[in-house]
């Protein structure tokens, strides 16, 4: 079981450092490309960076926003 349990827990890593990757390399291109575009589209450095961010940030599920509705429900958990 020991062995067993330390190989799960090893590939659940793993896969996780894995998604990772793949989810912050897609988030860095995405950003880049965004923020490519507001400059080609006369939007000052600055201003492009500070909305690329933001585009960055709500690409994947932002876990860290919560609603109303989430503060209630926290003591169920």
């Amino acid at each position: 079981k020991d062995g067993f349990k330390r190989y799960a827990d090893a590939m659940a890593t793993y896969v996780s450092d894995i998604n990772s990757v793949v989810e912050n390399a897609t988030r860095l291109a995405a950003f880049k490309h965004v923020r490519e575009q507001y400059i080609k589209n006369g939007m000052p450095e600055a201003e492009a960076t500070e909305r690329a961010g933001r585009v960055y940030r709500e690409l994947t599920v932002d876990f860290s926003k919560r609603g109303e509705k989430s503060m209630a429900l926290r003591p169920c958990y």
